[in-house]
């Protein structure tokens, strides 16, 4: 889907009607998690090499980062489904593009993955109607949510970090279908341990911080809800979305991120074989799969 939205323009109607289309869609989160990975071994974080089925390919990506001209030139050379090949070259067009680099260490290890795992099979999802949260999306990464979080972790005595890992986790990131694989349960794993933080420790809390964030975020959710409410902006969604009015309170449910440190929160058929999935991306020698042409 990914190469076939690249030619998306600015315009409104464009953009929300992409917006639905990908809505529609469960959610693959590990070239995420792989990139996250790869770009903070970059920057010299080497507690992300901790299990040798995983090291291996961080570390290709990693490469790729400090030498992104040879690597696009090997991935391109691994892609042989037409697939394959659209993926890795919208992947390679939006790496030009620029962006954060984490962000673009995602779409490097987004091309890997396509040509080293093959693409996953896309399956439409039924429609379900869901209020829109506002206060979620003032999170981490908008200045009120910043603020929002301090105060938060102030009042409760919650260390910043801890907190804002546990909001992303657990809020942030939540999505209606999420079947992504062993790479972003890894690096989210990784990522809690940094903090101090286990799965379950950091559900408990987000569970017990949450209701204190919405608390801090109440008027600034309702202003833009209020701005979301105007003629103009209602018209633009009502004619190009499916009906999804902001609201201010909204039911939560117990579904959250697949827990990274236990298996059994899985349905059987889920459950992530690490083996095997070590085995599937050893397919070729990996110093003749990932270096040849690119070391």
């Amino acid at each position: 889907m990914g190469a076939e939205l690249n030619t998306l323009t600015r315009d409104f109607a464009s953009v929300s009607a992409v917006l639905e289309r990908v809505a529609a869609y469960p959610k693959y989160k590990d070239a995420a998690g792989l990139g996250a990975m790869a770009y903070a071994l970059a920057e010299g974080e080497t507690t992300v090499c901790s299990d040798p089925a995983f090291d291996a390919h961080i570390r290709i990506i990693k490469q790729a980062i400090e030498r992104p001209e040879a690597f696009w030139a090997w991935v391109a050379g691994q892609a042989h489904s037409s697939d394959q090949q659209q993926l890795v070259e919208a992947a390679r067009r939006g790496h030009r593009r620029g962006g954060w680099p984490w962000d673009r260490a995602f779409m490097q290890a987004a091309a890997y993955l396509a040509v080293i795992d093959g693409l996953p099979e896309r399956q439409a999802l039924p429609t379900v109607p869901l209020a829109c949260p506002v206060w979620v999306g003032i999170d981490k990464h908008t200045p009120a949510g910043k603020i929002a979080l301090r105060q938060a972790a102030t009042q409760l005595r919650i260390p910043p970090r801890q907190l804002a890992w546990a909001s992303f986790y657990f809020e942030s990131a939540r999505v209606n279908a999420d079947l992504s694989g062993v790479w972003f349960r890894h690096e989210t794993a990784w990522r809690l341990r940094q903090v101090g933080l286990t799965y379950d420790a950091a559900s408990e809390l987000w569970q017990r911080a949450w209701p204190r964030v919405y608390e801090l975020l109440t008027s600034e959710a309702a202003t833009l809800t209020a701005h979301l409410a105007t003629d103009t902006v209602l018209s633009k969604v009502q004619q190009n979305l499916d009906p999804c009015l902001p609201q201010v309170a909204f039911a939560r449910s117990a579904q959250s991120v697949p827990d990274p440190e236990s298996s059994e929160r899985l349905a059987p058929e889920e459950q992530p074989d690490r083996n095997n999935y070590a085995a599937q991306s050893l397919h070729a020698p990996l110093e003749q799969l990932a270096f040849e042409g690119f070391s």
